[in-house]
């Protein structure tokens, strides 16, 4: 555990090794320091920082995925998706899965299973592959996820399974290929899975082969969108909208100062 606490990054090798409470040490760690610690040296929270020091807030609205919002917005890749005219799938492990992590021979055999696709691929890699990509790729260091999702041609992604990837997904009806690695990861592809809305990749055995078969049974079964639909419309179905609730939790936090949530 110590070497996982000192190494500067985490491998997903590693996290596969973990039992349930080194999982719950570590996401505290990481969450509790290092994202606190991005958050604090953004040139906005510097900037905010400034601002309350003259300026009094009554409610300030904080997010763990705050730091998703201080990247720059996605600039070819609407162009890139309207021209997939056979569909597209979206490859994204999150921010906590690094790739340069993973061993060399595991991305190519995922490049050389891109290749073999008919569909463009959105990939969120955050390294230099040292072998040229598929032109049906498109590499980009970031993504909105949440409004890629919403395109049209999007028919997949390859996610992790962390819970606001889940919860994109779900409620955009998109079906899934989980690859999980520690945590609530594997509890959500697994409830994706059962619900017949997603498949599962195993990390360790990962190949060319295993990645294709994945992928011919999320894109050619159509029960997966047709399970992840309905799954989107149970999620969608509730008393009042998401939006309309957080507004309601603001505005009742700036009148009841002192109220103490549930």
């Amino acid at each position: 555990m110590q070497q996982l606490h000192e190494a500067k990054d985490y491998n997903p090798n590693d996290w596969q090794k973990l039992n349930v409470f080194q999982m719950m040490y570590t996401i505290h760690d990481m969450m509790e320091f290092t994202i606190s610690e991005k958050i604090v040296e953004s040139r906005e929270a510097k900037e905010l920082l400034e601002m309350i020091k003259n300026v009094e807030f009554d409610v300030i609205v904080h997010d763990i995925t705050l730091y998703q919002c201080l990247y720059g917005l996605w600039h070819n890749i609407r162009e890139f998706l309207d021209g997939a005219e056979n569909g597209a799938i979206i490859v994204s492990l999150g921010t906590n899965v690094n790739w340069k992590s993973i061993e060399l021979d595991k991305l190519k055999a995922v490049t050389q299973a891109f290749s073999k696709l008919k569909e463009r691929v959105i990939w969120k890699l955050d390294i230099e592959l040292p072998f040229q990509v598929p032109n049906n790729v498109m590499v980009v260091k970031w993504i909105q996820q949440n409004e890629i999702l919403s395109h049209k041609n999007v028919r997949a992604i390859w996610t992790h399974g962390g819970l606001l990837s889940t919860q994109e997904a779900i409620w955009k009806g998109v079906p899934v290929i989980g690859m999980p690695f520690y945590m609530d990861q594997i509890p959500n592809v697994e409830l994706l899975v059962h619900k017949g809305a997603g498949v599962r990749l195993n990390f360790a055995s990962l190949s060319t082969e295993s990645i294709l078969d994945a992928f011919e049974k999320v894109l050619y079964n159509k029960s997966y969108t047709k399970n992840m639909k309905r799954l989107s419309n149970e999620f969608r179905d509730r008393p009042v909208p998401p939006l309309d609730l957080a507004v309601w939790w603001i505005e009742s936090s700036s009148t009841w100062k002192f109220r103490i949530f549930a």
